[in-house]
């Protein structure tokens, strides 16, 4: 069945309470209306089916269309959102820490403004889960326009400049995976910023994004930083959301981009490699320069 919501498996789903939690939805848009409206409209349709009361928060960084000046200005009268203007140098990690001073809600959602949620609890899914005292953030499926898999969780891959990559891509949203792994919640090396939850509480003692990284590896960095307080980071299915970004954009073919994100892996890796570089969920007989879990290494030399 090609059902990107109804990939078979045998495992069972644990639906878990919310524990009456609140949440805040944190999305930066610089205009983008034919992004950000889409969005918008997906997690306003879907209030109704989430127990989790929120509020949206726009970090508004210097939009200057007027179509998109007076969408917003719409949704503050309407009070369907707030507006945080936010002017200088793009850097995600700051304006995303300065939103989440602005909100007393229990749990921070981050969202990319190219994001369409299409499961209908999904925001019930990730507050259940980060509210549970074990799990540090929690991130989503993030499936492609054209149906397939842009995000599945993170896996370490043991090399510098390759420390973490994408689990699922290119693979077809109704795939299980590899021992169901896309489909069925578990313990994962990192989730990515386009779409993750954590509490309120958690992220000020965290101390938050680190700014350091404006771009790339912000979203890395927190989660390693939970992990490093013994805290899970967890993938779940069960929150899944369109992620309308290019695939080529994806895949950083712009040199420019290349070197932003490399320069992050250092310093990932700098940090993080010594303690995180081995995944206990990524066997060590499989391959680490493909996609994850595609193929075996070949066996060591043998010796009489």
């Amino acid at each position: 069945r090609n059902d990107i919501l109804g990939a078979q498996t045998q495992a069972l789903r644990v639906r878990r309470a919310t524990a009456g939690a609140s949440a805040c939805l944190i999305i930066p848009t610089r205009d983008g209306l034919d992004l950000l409206k889409p969005c918008i409209d997906s997690l306003l349709d879907r209030r109704a089916d989430n127990a989790t009361p929120f509020e949206i928060l726009v970090i508004d960084h210097e939009s200057r269309e007027p179509a998109t000046q007076a969408y917003l200005t719409a949704l503050v009268a309407q009070s369907a959102a707030k507006v945080l203007p936010y002017s200088g140098e793009f850097n995600w990690a700051l304006m995303n820490n300065l939103a989440a001073g602005e909100t007393t809600a229990d749990v921070l959602v981050f969202l990319n403004n190219d994001t369409v949620a299409l499961s209908r609890d999904w925001l019930d899914e990730l507050t259940s889960q980060v509210m549970r005292p074990e799990i540090g953030v929690a991130g989503c499926r993030l499936i492609y326009a054209d149906g397939t898999i842009q995000h599945a969780g993170f896996v370490n891959r043991e090399e510098t400049y390759a420390f973490l990559t994408h689990e699922g891509v290119g693979a077809a949203g109704f795939d299980p995976g590899y021992l169901d792994r896309h489909v069925v919640a578990h313990a994962t090396a990192a989730v990515t910023g386009a779409c993750m939850a954590i509490r309120r509480d958690l992220f000020c003692d965290l101390g938050g994004f680190d700014p350091a990284f404006p771009v790339e590896g912000n979203d890395v960095d927190l989660c390693l930083r939970a992990r490093s307080r013994g805290l899970t980071v967890l993938y779940t299915p069960d929150a899944t959301l369109y992620h309308l970004e290019s695939k080529t954009r994806g895949f950083n073919h712009d040199r420019a981009r290349q070197s932003v994100a490399e320069a992050a892996s250092r310093i990932i890796w700098r940090r993080w490699g010594e303690r995180f570089s081995r995944d206990p969920g990524f066997n060590p007989h499989f391959d680490r320069t493909g996609r994850p879990f595609a193929r075996l290494r070949p066996p060591p030399p043998w010796s009489a």
